[in-house]
Parts: structure tokens; sequence; C-alpha cells
């Protein structure tokens, strides 16, 4: 297997990953960042209306364009290569792809939450036409409109609760699934007259340029304009044997500085945050690298 040494290898090109670039190269450290088959989430997000600097929206497109333009402008290195494995402990660590080994001095680890399985017809279909991820990221887009979020654990009563603050009519349909969620939390939704539907089963999401409602697995039609899926994302089986610390949540575990529980190991973005926003991860992304920096700048 081929070789390459940088001094910091950034997995992951999100907002976090790219940020994070920003820094170090910025700083003369020798940077890569990779990512895999999997595009971020950025990408797919059709409008950001509370990322700083836009007025009105921004595209996630767009912002995931300039923000690659802009960590390439300094030096860093992108490359589309699938980390299979990551070596982690000791001073030289080394992540490996099919047919590579990257060493680095520090590695920061940006790899989001994971690739989202795609449950229902048609979900790609209405991505930023009414299917979301995020009620904080979207909400208000549907003010004193109807939709549905799916799920049913602490989180979706959350988000549930959030979109109902936002002036959103929601109801929660867990999918089939019993309730998995805080019993105050559900007293909470009920009390702020959400319903909760544990009985019909999503297998559709239909309409032309917008979502204009869902169909269920016994064919009946519900007429509503959006659709926020809950479903937890899977953190990358990338951590397992690495001696990484985890969350409860299988997120990676940091203190204020971004570093884990391993020297010359950092993470930032949505693979250590449950809020799953682009202005949280730039702000991880750059303290990630801040002290990624600090610990090359000790080695040398």
């Amino acid at each position: 297997m081929k070789e390459e040494m940088f001094d910091v290898v950034i997995v992951g090109a999100g907002p976090a990953g790219l940020t994070a670039g920003i820094y170090t190269e910025r700083s003369n450290l020798d940077t890569l960042i990779l990512h895999g088959k999997t595009l971020p989430k950025l990408i797919l997000a059709h409008k950001i209306e509370n990322y700083p600097g836009f007025l009105g929206s921004v595209i996630g497109k767009e912002l995931f364009k300039i923000m690659k333009e802009q960590a390439e402008s300094y030096g860093s290195i992108i490359r589309r290569d699938n980390v299979i494995n990551l070596v982690l402990k000791g001073k030289a660590k080394a992540v490996l792809t099919g047919n590579k080994i990257y060493k680095a001095k520090a590695v920061i680890i940006a790899t989001g939450s994971g690739p989202r399985r795609k449950t229902f017809i048609n979900e790609d279909k209405f991505i930023g036409f009414g299917v979301s991820y995020c009620a904080k990221c979207d909400g208000p887009l549907f003010k004193d409109r109807k939709v549905i979020i799916i799920g049913d654990d602490d989180e979706t009563a959350e988000e549930a609760l959030d979109l109902n603050n936002m002036g959103v009519n929601v109801s929660i349909y867990t999918n089939d699934k019993d309730l998995n969620m805080d019993s105050e939390l559900a007293e909470k939704v009920k009390n702020k007259g959400i319903e909760i539907n544990t009985e019909s089963k999503i297998k559709e999401i239909y309409g032309k340029l917008g979502v204009k409602g869902v169909i269920t697995e016994k064919g009946e039609k519900i007429e509503l304009d959006g659709v926020f899926i809950n479903y937890t994302m899977p953190t990358s089986s990338l951590f397992k044997n690495t001696g990484l610390e985890l969350e409860e949540d299988k997120r990676i575990k940091v203190n204020t500085l971004m570093e884990t529980n391993i020297e010359g190991v950092f993470a930032a973005g949505d693979v250590i945050d449950c809020y799953n926003q682009v202005a949280i991860a730039v702000g991880t992304g750059a303290a990630a690298a801040l002290s990624a920096i600090k610990y090359v700048r000790k080695l040398d």
C-alpha cells in the first residue's frame, strides 16, 4: 500500500471538516480532507435561513461550494477516498482507505452523523420540497401549515414541540411503533394538543412539485404540506475498535476544546453534536482545528 504523510488528516468534508481545513492550512499545516461516497448533508439542504452572513436564505449546495473552494484556496487537498479504518493510538496516526495509508500527526474526525437510510417511497424526490430531517432548520417554512413528524423517541417529541412553538400544525406518527419517549415529554406533547398516531404506517410520500401528503400501508391518503423524518442516523462504524470514547447516543465524546480521549485526535460537527446545525458544525470545526494546530506545534 502507498503511504502519504500530512500534518493533519480530516475525515469528512462537510461544514466542520472544511472549516477545520481552512484553519489548519492558514497555519501552514499540510492538510488532507477525505470524504467517501456519501455527500455531505449540507448539499441536500434546499434552503438555509439561519446561517449568519446571508440575508434571506442560501442553498446548501451553494454554501458547500463556497466552503470547499475556500478550503482549497488556502491549500487543503480534498480527495474522494473511502476511509475503511482508523489507527489513532500513539504519536503516528493512520487513516486507511482501500489502496492508501495516510499518516498524520493529528486527526480531526468530522464524519457527520452518518448516512440516513431512506425509508419511504419518493422520500429522495421531495428532499427540500416538503421532506426535511431538521425541524429547527426548516420549521419556520411551514408556519400555519400541516405537517407530520415521523419518529417515536424523545428527540421526536422535542422537535414536535419546537414545530408547535413555531406555529406549525404538527402531528407525530410513530409509524406503527410504541412510544419510546420520556413520560413527561409525552405529557407536554399532549398538553400542547399535538396528536400522536401509533397505528398508521407510512409507506409513500406523494405530490407533484412538492409534498401533498402521505399514503399508509392500508392505502389511506393523508393530505399535508410537509414530512419531517426523525429516524436516528447511525454513527459511522469507523469508530469501533479505535479506542475512542463515545456518548450514549454513539456520538464521539469531546471536551470544550474538541479533544477526544485520545491525544492528537479531535472531533467536530454532527458527529459530536445532536443539534445538526451548520453554524455549530462550523464553530466546532474551527475549535477542533485550533486545538490540532496547538498539538502539532508542540510536536515540532
